[in-house]
C-alpha cells in the first residue's frame, strides 16, 4: 500500500493505460491511496478501480499499511510528519514534492530519521488542487530526487529503489542532487522564472490600465506561471531566498547587457544575444 499526493496517484494509474510504463497498482499490489489536504471527504479516485481512493485525513491512510507518503505543502511538512511517525513500518520510505529541500529534509529528518527522502517532480502549471491532476502530469518530466547517507549502503539503496520506482511508474525521467545542489538549480530553472514572470506582470501593470487588454500570446506565455498561489510561492521564494538571489544577480547581468546593446544600437550584438537564446531555448526537452 502506498500513501501518494492524489496527482500522483492519478499519474501513476491512468499512465499504465496510455503508456508502457508499470502502474503502483500492478507493480506494488494493494493499490493505493491519494492524500490531499484540500479534499472535503474522502471518496474514489478512479471510477472503477476499488483499490485507489482520495482521502483529506492522513492518519487513518497511513496506519492502513504505509510505505510511501507524500505531503506537499513546505510549511505543513514538519506537522505532518509528526502526525504520520507513529504509525510507520520499520521499512517505510516517505518522501515528498517540494521545491524546496535543504528546509525539507533540516526539517523532516530530525522527525523520520533514514525513512525519508527528499523528492521535487519538476511539473505543473500555476494550477494546484486535485482539480488539476491529470494523468500525463508527470511523463517524461524531470523528477529529482535528493538521497542522503552513504550512496552505497543497503538501505539507502533500498530506500531510493522504493522510490525511484514510485517515479517510473508515472513516466517521470529521474535525476539524484544533493540537497543544497537542488535548491541551487531550481532556483535558477523554476523559481527565477516565476519571480521574472511576476516582475513582468507587475511591470505591464504599473503602465495604463488598458495596456493588459491588447497583450498577445507571447505575453500570455511569459506570464502563466504568476498566476501560482502567492502563499505557495511565498514559503518557496524565503526558503531558498540565497540561491535565488545569486540567481537574480546572474539575471540581472544579462539585462544590463541586453540594455547596453540596445543603448549601441549594436547590431552584431543584438542578433548573436537573441541568436543564442534561440538556440538554447530549441534544445529545451518536452
Amino acid at each position: 500500500m502506498f500513501i501518494v499526493t492524489a496527482a500522483l496517484l492519478s499519474a501513476c494509474e491512468r499512465t499504465s493505460s496510455r503508456t508502457n510504463v508499470t502502474t503502483g497498482q500492478n507493480r506494488y499490489g494493494g493499490g493505493a491511496i491519494g492524500f490531499s489536504g484540500a479534499a472535503k471527504q474522502d471518496g474514489r479516485l478512479i471510477e472503477g478501480n476499488r483499490s485507489s481512493y482520495i482521502t483529506h485525513g492522513i492518519e487513518g491512510s497511513v496506519e492502513s499499511s504505509p510505505r510511501i507518503s507524500q505531503p506537499s505543502e513546505t510549511a505543513a511538512m514538519g506537522r505532518l510528519a509528526r502526525k504520520i511517525r507513529p504509525f510507520l513500518d520499520v521499512d517505510a520510505v516517505v518522501t515528498d514534492v517540494g521545491s524546496i529541500k535543504v528546509f525539507v529534509t533540516r526539517e523532516l529528518v530530525p522527525i523520520l530519521g533514514d525513512c525519508f527522502l527528499g523528492g521535487h517532480p519538476m511539473a505543473g502549471s500555476e494550477r494546484s488542487g486535485l482539480e488539476a491532476a491529470r494523468w500525463d502530469l508527470f511523463l517524461q518530466a524531470p523528477c529529482i530526487l535528493t538521497p542522503l547517507g552513504p550512496a552505497h549502503h543497503p538501505a539507502v539503496i533500498s530506500r531510493l529503489e522504493k522510490v525511484r520506482d514510485l517515479w517510473d511508474s508515472a513516466g517521470a525521467r529521474i535525476f539524484e542532487m544533493t540537497p543544497e545542489q537542488h535548491d541551487t538549480a531550481v532556483a535558477f530553472v523554476s523559481h527565477l522564472p516565476h519571480v521574472t514572470a511576476a516582475a513582468l506582470v507587475s511591470t505591464i501593470c504599473s503602465q495604463p490600465p488598458s495596456l493588459q487588454e491588447i497583450a498577445g500570446g507571447g505575453y500570455r506565455d511569459a506570464t502563466r506561471i504568476a498566476q501560482g498561489a502567492a502563499d505557495l510561492w511565498l514559503d518557496v521564494l524565503l526558503e531558498n531566498r540565497e540561491a535565488i538571489l545569486a540567481a537574480l544577480s546572474h539575471y540581472d547581468d544579462q539585462l544590463r547587457t541586453l540594455s547596453h546593446l540596445l543603448k549601441m544600437s549594436d547590431t552584431e550584438g543584438l542578433y548573436n544575444f537573441l541568436e543564442k537564446a534561440s538556440v538554447a531555448r530549441s534544445l529545451l526537452k518536452n
